[in-house]
């Protein structure tokens, strides 16, 4: 059998020669690309079908059991791209970059290689594969750009450094899959999906930290509360440098470290809701929905009680502000007799630069007026963080800013003067909740007087809505009060209580005209009253208790 077998690859050899014109001429032998790698989701995916792409040529290839594959391109050119689709169905993307027509390259195709993809092609995976030609540019510095984004945007879930998911060693067990274990967790804590997560990643090319305080390890009775950096403002310190103060958290844990080194621990109420004592004061730490903290400070020895709000740190570009924004303020009074503060809701809008280019200040269902002109600017502040708001040459805010993996947004606004006012993108708010809806939160009023009421733990049931009104009537359980809010009313955004529209245990009674504004995305509604005079005035936070 062997000589039997030598002697027929001779034939094959002597037959190869003739059809080449002998063996004084060599055709020249076609270049041919071959890549290899894992496809795995975790799991490895067996029996997956691969297809490539290349600037020039196309191929396919079948994983094997253990994930493996290999595909190799005759007269093909760089760069390529990957899809795998698994038997059970999830489909993900990769690429080899570069240039060239001939060499052997590595590429995985895991969850982690198609969040590389979103950033390098500044699209979804799925249609930049889909589009994928001899025009497509894909450079190695694109790719070493994106593993130092996805190392920043995944800091909080695992450790990515010196590692490149495309091209490093993947088997089931080791290293690397054990990182993609721990990032498909991560999502499915955050009640998200590789596919939003993707998204998020082509909506902030220039800010992975929008991914990471969102995927960062949770509390293990709060999947809101996650560990990292969280800017607290407090409108209550007058000092411009203690207005905004860092706070880590190490929520597995619950503890904490504040700006001063000094640390401490959380105490679990239930429903997303701490306590943080100590011997002057207790500190209710309310965590909404949108992973924003909300602090409610009752001091031991006097009557005072303080608010401070913690937006998870993110570093983000000046032109997350372009847009409309809803406006509720809380504002010194001026001008006036009685000093106080007195509520506001008004609309600016921001050009992609940070700057100011209209504001209309509101009042109820009033038609809003026109400020003037000059209009302040947003700058990052690389330094401090956050921003500075520039007016007449001079810093006189401080503005931060939270957005979650949906792309909703929130900034925080403290002024030196002591004016303190919160934006969210104006939107409309959509369809009517459904009858029997019922919404369990904590709320408390800030009076026009300066005093801060009780903390209230509140339930409110829909009881009858009006499509055509685009309005709900409520129940609050506390009290037996029924109103009706108006939905997109004054504005878009906005929901709206007309005065002394309320009833009590089935009887008339007073209650004011109220202008809410809920703080999309983030689990947090603002009320806020309508009118100039700082003794009716109060601004009423809610913050919804989540699920865990």
């Amino acid at each position: 059998m062997i000589k039997t077998n030598s002697w027929a690859l001779a034939l094959v050899a002597t037959a190869a020669l003739a059809a080449c014109g002998g063996g004084g001429s060599d055709a020249p032998v076609q270049s041919s690309v071959t890549i290899a790698g894992t496809a795995a989701k975790g799991a490895a995916l067996a029996g997956a079908a691969v297809s490539v792409k290349c600037a020039a040529g196309t191929g396919t290839a079948t994983t094997g059991i253990d994930g493996t594959y290999t595909v190799t391109i005759t007269g093909a050119n760089l760069p390529c791209a990957l899809k795998v689709v698994g038997t059970e169905g999830s489909v993900f993307h990769s690429l080899v970059a570069g240039t060239g027509s001939t060499g052997s390259f590595a590429a995985n195709i895991t969850p982690l290689t198609e969040m590389l993809v979103a950033k390098v092609a500044g699209a979804a995976p799925g249609a930049f594969f889909d589009g994928f030609g001899a025009t497509t540019v894909v450079t190695p510095a694109a790719l070493t750009d994106a593993v130092a984004y996805l190392k920043t945007a995944l800091a909080g879930t695992t450790d990515l450094t010196g590692v490149n998911p495309v091209v490093d060693a993947l088997a089931v067990g080791n290293p690397l899959d054990l990182k993609i274990d721990a990032v498909m967790a991560a999502f499915a804590t955050a009640g998200t999906t590789l596919a939003e997560v993707a998204a998020t990643i082509v909506a902030n090319p220039t800010a992975p930290t929008v991914i990471s305080a969102p995927l960062a390890t949770p509390a293990s009775d709060c999947a809101w509360l996650k560990s990292g950096k969280y800017r607290m403002i407090d409108p209550y310190e007058t000092a411009p440098s203690g207005q905004a103060k860092l706070l880590t958290i190490d929520a597995a844990a619950k503890t904490f470290t504040d700006h001063s080194g000094a640390t401490g621990s959380f105490s679990s109420n239930g429903a997303c809701q701490y306590t943080v004592d100590d011997a002057i004061e207790t500190n209710t730490v309310m965590v909404s929905s949108g992973g924003v903290l909300v602090v409610y400070t009752q001091s031991k020895t006097t009557a005072q009680r303080l608010v401070a709000i913690g937006l998870p740190e993110q570093v983000l570009p000046v032109s997350e502000f372009a847009g409309t924004w809803n406006i509720a303020g809380w504002d010194p009074a001026s001008g006036i007799a009685t000093p106080g503060f007195v509520a506001k809701t008004d609309e600016v809008t921001f050009d992609p630069t940070g700057q100011v280019t209209t504001v209309s200040h509101c009042l109820g269902l009033t038609a809003c007026t026109a400020g003037t002109a000059p209009f302040p600017r947003f700058v990052a502040n690389a330094a401090s963080g956050g921003f500075d708001m520039i007016e007449n040459g001079a810093n006189n805010a401080r503005v931060f800013m939270f957005k979650t993996l949906a792309g909703k947004a929130v900034f925080v606004f403290i002024a030196n003067d002591g004016q303190f006012l919160v934006g969210t993108r104006k939107e409309a708010i959509g369809a009517l909740p459904a009858v029997g809806t019922m919404t369990n939160f904590r709320e408390f009023n800030l009076s026009g007087d300066g005093t801060i009421s009780d903390l209230l733990d509140q339930t409110i049931t829909v009881t009858a809505t009006d499509t055509v009104a685009k309005s709900a009537t409520r129940l609050r359980a506390g009290d037996n009060r029924v109103d009706t809010h108006s939905f997109d009313k004054p504005r878009d955004g906005l929901r709206y209580r007309a005065p002394n529209s309320c009833t009590f245990n089935g009887v008339a009674g007073n209650c004011a005209a109220t202008v809410v504004v809920p703080l999309q995305g983030m689990g947090i509604t603002l009320a806020l009253s309508v009118g100039t005079n700082p003794t009716a005035a109060f601004f009423n936070v809610s913050i919804g208790k989540p699920a865990n």
